[in-house]
């Protein structure tokens, strides 16, 4: 087993990473992760991310910065992933939550998730005002 693996599998120890950040979902297997983002997500979010980003390029080719824990990794992704995390991500993310909203449940349908994933990370609607697009 190489370095970047083990450093990545060091990262899903974490309690924390353990758990899909978008709809809390316990993650055992089919693990993904946006490497953009630094967060682990279970495969109905990850399929959520792929369909906006896809939606937003225009593009009908899948995004290259999300990826299986199963895939090759670059040193640059395995950091970015081990530095931020979903803590730390969704401390930024899910910081202010408004009314009206809340995270989805793991066996919410795919509308739900895509809406919530669409206002936490490119409408950044639950990010504390001083946060925002950095």
């Amino acid at each position: 087993m190489n370095s970047l693996r083990k450093a990545l599998l060091v990262a899903l120890q974490s309690e924390d990473n353990r758990k899909c950040a978008d709809c809390s979902a316990p993650l055992r297997e089919n693990i993904h992760c946006s490497t953009e983002l630094g967060v682990f997500v279970c495969i109905n979010c990850a399929t959520c991310h792929v369909r906006i980003q896809m939606a937003e390029s225009g593009s009908s080719r899948q995004s290259t910065t999300l990826k299986s824990v199963r895939d090759i990794w670059t040193q640059d992704e395995v950091d970015a992933v081990c530095s931020l995390g979903n803590s730390k991500a969704n401390w930024v993310y899910e910081r202010h939550i408004p009314a009206g909203w809340a995270k989805p449940q793991p066996d919410a349908p795919p509308e739900v998730r895509e809406r919530w994933i669409d206002a936490k990370y490119k409408k950044q609607l639950f990010v504390l005002p001083d946060y925002q697009a950095q």
